[in-house]
């Protein structure tokens, strides 16, 4: 798997416009493919073997015109005068027309008479209505009664039900995100590149979920939750791609291998965390409970689509922007390279500053030792200096100084 992940992720490095290209084609195609044949969500909330579902069932086969869903429509007149009959009595005709209505009961005047209430009752329940559909067939029921000046408000299941979508939920997460990564990484450059990942991937597997929803029931709520998972993982993805590059740019390669090296060592954590939530994914389905089962299926969409979109559009967008990954300048310098820390002795300016004991992990860890547990004390002496050695390091010295708790490297621990 590293040597694949290495060639893809250097392939992307070295043509960004043509995968920043591909997956705009792929978003595009997926969307046209959502709007020309996708579905509507649609709740469903049998759940078969249970006492209350066998009870729907006798319902629905002896009593199937209280079986369903129900339906309140409410006319009011604002000046307070008393309602026409005429248009109550249109009114509740057209509601009984309406596909699925079983009734339509006389409607119950308030005691001044500007006021009506018509309550309609279903054979159907509340999840055979698509989207809008019920909410529309209410409305256009409804419409004499506002073309004559009157108020005209809906209650009960058909209208509680639905909830448009209207992405507020989605846009605070996406501030809130920026916010902490701008104020965590200092760049906008840094911070962006993260979340536009993520929002490439969040697209594309919206738009697979509008593609599910056409064959299988799909909750209102799944793509909400399956948003926000994937712009969670996805910016966590894409930050230890982009960490793990800025590293290999420390270590004096070019912005190609190290996105190439970030892909083949940090992309392979990338790819096992993400099977490994897709796999749990799929536990959802041992609930038996179908609204359950389209959380899973709408949130393995996003998830494949942010892990896929991470380990090819972090490489390419990574190799370009190189300039603005870079440490700023207050950051640490250059380390030495890789090679130099991970076999051998420790580098001429480490000799006599750095303990055995760090050296060793350092070599585990390819990274400079930085603290040592060797030394007996925490205090330092007022003669110490800092100094920076070659390889851009801070230690102390002279040698011989007691290490205090924040500092890189002490040694000897006299």
């Amino acid at each position: 798997m590293s040597a694949f992940l290495r060639r893809l992720g250097g392939t992307a490095a070295a043509h960004p416009g043509r995968t920043l290209g591909l997956w705009l084609l792929i978003l595009i195609a997926l969307s046209a493919a959502n709007v020309a044949g996708g579905g509507q969500p649609r709740d469903n909330y049998n759940i078969p073997g249970t006492a209350s579902q066998a009870g729907t069932e006798f319902l629905r086969e002896k009593l199937p015109e209280v079986s369903g869903a129900d339906a309140r429509v409410v006319v009011h007149d604002r000046a307070g005068a008393p309602l026409d009959p005429a248009v109550l009595a249109t009114v509740r005709d057209r509601l009984g027309d309406l596909p699925g209505v079983s009734a339509v009961a006389p409607p119950r005047l308030s005691a001044d008479g500007d006021t009506a209430l018509l309550a309609v009752s279903y054979h159907v329940p509340v999840t055979d209505f698509r989207g809008t559909e019920g909410v529309d067939a209410l409305n256009r029921a409804a419409a004499p009664a506002g073309d004559a000046g009157l108020q005209v408000e809906l209650g009960g299941s058909v209208p509680e039900n639905f909830s448009a979508p209207n992405g507020v939920a989605e846009a605070i997460g996406v501030v809130a995100a920026l916010l902490i990564l701008v104020l965590a990484l200092g760049s906008i450059v840094a911070a962006g590149l993260p979340l536009l990942v993520a929002l490439m991937g969040i697209g594309a597997g919206t738009a697979v979920i509008g593609l599910l929803a056409a064959v299988t029931d799909i909750s209102g709520t799944a793509p909400t939750i399956a948003s926000m998972v994937g712009l969670g993982v996805g910016i966590d993805y894409a930050l230890l791609l982009v960490a793990r590059h800025i590293e290999g740019l420390r270590d004096g390669l070019s912005p190609r291998d190290a996105a190439a090296e970030a892909t083949a060592t940090a992309g392979q954590s990338v790819v096992i965390a993400g099977l490994t939530v897709l796999v749990s994914l799929f536990g959802l389905k041992l609930s038996t409970l179908p609204t359950y089962s389209s959380f899973g299926y709408a949130t393995f969409a996003t998830v494949g689509a942010v892990m896929l979109a991470a380990i090819t559009l972090v490489p390419a967008l990574c190799a370009p922007a190189a300039g603005s990954c870079r440490a700023g300048p207050g950051s640490p310098g250059p380390r030495p390279p890789g090679p130099a820390w991970s076999s051998g002795g420790p580098p001429a300016w480490c000799a006599g500053r750095c303990c055995p004991r760090c050296w060793r992990w350092s070599r585990w860890s390819r990274s400079p030792p930085r603290r040592s547990s060797c030394g007996p004390g925490r205090r330092t002496p007022a003669a110490s200096r800092r100094r920076t050695p070659p390889g851009g390091r801070t230690t102390w010295w002279p040698p011989n100084t007691v290490r205090a708790p924040t500092s890189p490297c002490w040694w000897p621990p006299t």
